[in-house]
Parts: C-alpha cells; sequence; structure tokens
C-alpha cells in the first residue's frame, strides 16, 4: 500500500487488499482538512460532521464558520462532538455561533450522563449534493 493524499485507501478483504472507489488515504492533517472544509463549503443539501477533537483553535474556527455558513445558507447541518475529545476543546461561543446560525449540535456531554460505551473513530463527514 502507497501512502499519500491523492492515494486510495484499500479495503480489506481477508488477506486481499482492494481499492475503494471514492475513498481516500489522508496521512498529513492539513490535507484532510482542507478536503473537508471544501466537502462542507461545496455541499447543496446536508452536512453530517462527526469529531472526537474539535478545539477552539484557528482549525476549529474555520469549521465552526464552513459549518454555520452552510446552515445559514438553509442546509441541514448536523455537528457531534464526542465528549472526552470535546471537553476542554471546544467553546460556547463557537457552539452558539453554529446554533444561532440554525445548524444542530448534539450535546457533547450528554454522552457522559449516558452508560460507557465504546468511542467512535475520530471523524466522520457526510456532505451531500456537492
Amino acid at each position: 500500500m502507497t501512502h499519500g493524499s491523492n492515494r486510495r485507501a484499500p479495503k480489506l478483504l481477508g488477506n486481499a487488499a482492494t481499492a475503494v472507489e471514492g475513498t481516500r488515504l489522508f496521512i498529513e492533517g492539513d490535507d484532510l482538512y482542507v478536503a473537508m472544509l471544501t466537502s462542507i463549503r461545496s455541499a447543496r443539501n446536508s452536512v453530517r460532521m462527526e469529531s472526537y477533537i474539535f478545539s477552539d483553535d484557528e482549525v476549529g474556527w474555520q469549521f465552526t464558520q464552513a459549518l454555520a455558513e452552510r446552515a445559514a445558507a438553509g442546509l441541514d447541518v448536523r455537528l457531534h462532538l464526542d465528549a472526552a475529545g470535546a471537553l476542554d476543546g471546544s467553546s460556547q461561543v463557537m457552539e452558539r455561533h453554529l446554533r444561532e446560525r440554525g445548524g444542530f449540535l448534539k450535546d457533547p456531554y450528554a454522552e457522559r450522563r449516558e452508560l460507557s460505551r465504546p468511542q467512535r473513530g475520530p471523524v466522520c463527514l457526510a456532505a451531500k449534493g456537492g
């Protein structure tokens, strides 16, 4: 398997690895963030994003702004943050900014009130209509 932002990620089927159409493997976070922000900004119907870490920093605000812009444009925008990963990272200002523009943010601390459960993967993004 070769690594690089423009390579296809292999799908493991038993001992054989095959390329999954339309799937890319990102090695560097900066390349991933650019691709994710491009997907968000080009969405025409809805955006679903789930993240383990969502910090109140420059990158976090880039995502907050992109999601808020899509929500303000009338798209169905939903952000789900992991309680442990977002505990000290995201800010109420970022959350309010998204909500005030019509975005939905699942309470990142609701999971702490539930029984423990397995952790999800680090990032999941689905932008429709781009």
